[in-house]
């Protein structure tokens, strides 16, 4: 049987597509179709002395650990995170808050559930550079032994990108 450039090359199209679909992602597996998971600040814009809220919409199949700082903010705990800014097409690490650290259990963020937590915009060293900025947290899937375990791929554990003025 010969098949022509055409049928070739419709053929190569369908293996690509057969191939990209068996690349899922293992992390979530068995989660229901339309799960997600969410993390997004409160506004879009904010100035160093505001208080930002993030908020953790864990709406997938499986329970979540949200790894604490060791530092306090308003709610609870500061998550740990790193703060990263904008510069041209690249994010860079600004990351450099300091407080007395004291252990703190991680924060469950249980399957269909979602967490918030307060902290001024300033104490997270931002208040000089306006700009766009992200957080990156340090989320982790719950283990059979109900212990952090494995640390989520980075493009779950970014929040939105929002602005600092002066």
């Amino acid at each position: 049987m010969f098949i022509d450039k055409q049928q070739f090359q419709f053929l190569f199209l369908v293996l690509c597509l057969v191939q990209l679909a068996s690349c899922s992602d293992t992390i979530f597996s068995g989660a229901r179709v339309g799960a997600s998971l969410e993390i997004a600040t409160d506004q879009e814009k904010y100035f160093p002395q505001d208080t930002v809220k993030v908020t953790f919409a864990n709406d997938t199949s499986k329970d979540l650990f949200l790894l604490s700082s060791g530092c306090s903010a308003f709610d609870g705990p500061l998550p740990n995170m790193v703060i990263e800014k904008q510069r041209g097409r690249v994010w860079e690490n600004t990351t450099d808050y300091s407080c007395t650290a004291v252990y703190q259990p991680p924060i469950n963020i249980e399957a269909g559930t979602s967490y918030s937590v307060r902290f001024r915009v300033g104490v997270t060293n931002i208040p000089q550079e306006e700009g766009t900025y992200r957080y990156l947290f340090d989320l982790r899937l719950v283990n059979e032994n109900e212990e952090p375990g494995e640390k989520l791929p980075a493009r779950y554990r970014y929040s939105n990108e929002f602005k600092v003025s002066k």
